[in-house]
């Protein structure tokens, strides 16, 4: 052996030259310790999102289960009464303004390209009329009311791709029972029916009502429940009574009706009458 004063100086060397390897060592394993408890951590994570979104599904699965059972309660409950075969549903849409609507029929908005499903229906583009931004897009049919609120503008003429045309009350081609309302401090009284037909004018008329019939000038004028689509009892504006002359020995009064309906209206509902899906849910 040697002696300690040769190897002490060797034994130095040594530790000095081996300790980068063991600093590197540490430093690896901290790092490697470090790693694993954030994969750890993240795999945590996953699991605990996994658990929350299988908790939600199942909520989400028990709420419209309690919805479709509470449907049937209602309809066994009310179904001689409240259920009615047909419901209702309203289209909210907007009016396009005059100039749209011309650029619209002209094609500038409609006509992109050479491009035949961007293209609106030709026929659709060549009528007169308001045109609605809601079309066969939103399941928009022919005969359709248009209503403002409880104020009755038209119906539907013509359907088309995105676009609908309204034909207003006044219009000549223009059909609806209708009857008159008096006003009291009590409410409406409601009077005789007719019919009210446009007449490309101002005014409406409203026709057949019997001449022994009380008809003045200020009554209102409403659609029948059973016509209008609504499933409550309430009807729909039409307008009001301006002129009503009877002449001497005629069997019907002659009445003209001012349209309740805004001449500016921008918004509208198309008011459809649709199945009830409670009495779907009843069977």
């Amino acid at each position: 052996l040697l002696p300690n004063a040769w190897t002490e100086p060797l034994r130095s060397f040594t530790r000095d030259a081996a300790r980068p390897g063991v600093v590197l060592v540490d430093a690896t394993t901290s790092v490697a310790a470090g790693l694993r408890d954030r994969l750890l951590d993240r795999t945590d994570l996953e699991r605990r999102v996994e658990t929350l979104e299988a908790e939600l599904a199942e909520s989400e699965r028990r709420r419209r289960a309690a919805e479709v059972t509470l449907a049937r309660a209602g309809t066994e409950s009310s179904l001689n009464e409240s259920a009615t075969l047909l419901g209702q549903e309203l289209v909210v849409g907007r009016v396009l303004g005059r100039e749209a609507a011309e650029q619209w029929r002209a094609g500038l908005l409609a006509d992109v390209g050479t491009d035949e499903n961007l293209r609106e229906d030709a026929h659709v583009l060549t009528l007169g009329g308001a045109v609605v931004d809601r079309g066969r897009d939103a399941e928009v049919q022919p005969g359709e009311s248009v209503v403002a609120g409880r104020v009755v503008v038209g119906r539907v003429r013509a359907v088309g791709r995105w676009t609908s045309v309204v034909q207003p009350v006044t219009s000549a081609d223009y059909r609806v029972r209708a009857r008159v309302a008096h006003r009291t401090e009590h409410g409406l009284v409601f009077g005789p029916t007719g019919i009210l037909r446009g007449t490309d004018a101002e005014h409406c008329r409203l026709d057949f009502v019997g001449s022994t019939e009380a008809v003045e000038e200020g009554d209102e004028v409403y659609t029948l429940p059973e016509d209008d689509g609504l499933t409550d009892d309430t009807p729909l504006l039409l307008g009001r009574v301006v002129a009503a002359e009877l002449a001497s020995g005629a069997p019907h009064w002659e009445i003209e009706v001012a349209p309740a309906a805004p001449k500016d209206v921008r918004r509208v509902a198309i008011l459809r009458r649709r199945l009830n899906p409670l009495r779907l849910l009843a069977n």
